[in-house]
């Protein structure tokens, strides 16, 4: 599945309503102020992470985490 925008048919920005819970808001708003954006684009760089992974995973990749020398594969909930 190939899920980058211009396959999706659509380019141009949208805005849209979403409900999260607080705690996935708290979280936005700590990594936006982390790296010095805001909300939305925290958001947005959150979901191109996730699309990131499931293209590579389409693809047959493999996601992979070092942790302390320990190389470990991620299984995603989808």
């Amino acid at each position: 599945m190939n899920t980058s925008p211009h396959s999706l048919g659509e380019v141009r920005p949208q805005r849209i309503t979403v409900v999260l819970p607080s705690d996935l808001v708290d979280f936005l708003q700590v990594l936006a102020q982390r790296d010095g954006s805001n909300f939305t684009l925290a958001l947005r760089s959150a979901i191109r992470a996730q699309q990131f992974f499931i293209e590579q995973e389409d693809r047959g990749g493999r996601i992979l985490i070092d942790t302390d020398g320990e190389l470990r594969e991620v299984n995603r909930r989808r």
